[in-house]
């Protein structure tokens, strides 16, 4: 019978080792979680994930992360009019918010409502567009993140940097140069058409 890979990761998260780096920001739980499912991907290649639904740990992360909002996203609510204020004081609170999140995911039965537009004024008097997504659409889309990142990024090789945490495109741009400037080659078109490298120095 073949093993569940979201529960055998959960049973090694609880036995993770004192030494385990601490993602910042991120709950133990989740961030142990996320390791074991990296550890996984980057030794089995292969293996097929399943079941990987969020815990409670993930939802209450995500919501800490995105659920509270800040600036323009916790002032507008997005087209359902519910606010945070709501979920909050309702009689379900948060933690029946998320567990109803979960539920819905794990019945395939969640759909993404549309994204409210509203226009905030600029330094200069005119008016940016932002979209203001539901409260519930910014949980989910965070806690997908949290539990499909570690798995893609060890398919990723060291020189990617495109969209991956902590890198940027400055950082590619820096590391780009920095080749450069040890390398102290070029590379020279032989009449012959064969590729020679010849030192700068």
């Amino acid at each position: 019978m073949e093993e569940n890979p979201i529960a055998e990761t959960r049973a090694a998260a609880g036995k993770a080792r004192p030494e385990t780096v601490k993602e910042p920001g991120v709950l133990e739980k989740v961030s142990q979680l996320r390791q074991k499912l990296g550890q996984k991907a980057k030794q089995e290649p292969k293996f097929r994930f399943y079941a990987l639904y969020t815990t409670g740990s993930t939802g209450r992360m995500c919501w800490k992360r995105r659920g509270n909002g800040c600036g323009a996203t916790k002032e507008h609510p997005g087209v359902d009019g519910v606010t945070i204020e709501q979920i909050v004081g309702s009689d379900q609170g948060v933690t029946g918010f998320l567990e109803g999140i979960q539920e819905s995911l794990r019945t395939k039965t969640h759909a993404p409502r549309a994204v409210q537009r509203v226009y905030i004024p600029k330094a200069n008097g005119k008016l940016r567009p932002l979209g203001i997504p539901t409260v519930r659409d910014r949980v989910v889309p965070m806690a997908t993140l949290l539990i499909l990142e570690p798995i893609f990024e060890a398919d990723f090789l060291d020189c990617s940097f495109g969209f991956r945490p902590g890198r940027s495109a400055h950082q590619a741009l820096e590391e780009i140069r920095g080749r450069v400037f040890r390398i102290h080659s070029f590379w020279h078109v032989c009449a012959c058409g064969w590729w020679t490298v010849r030192s700068c120095s």
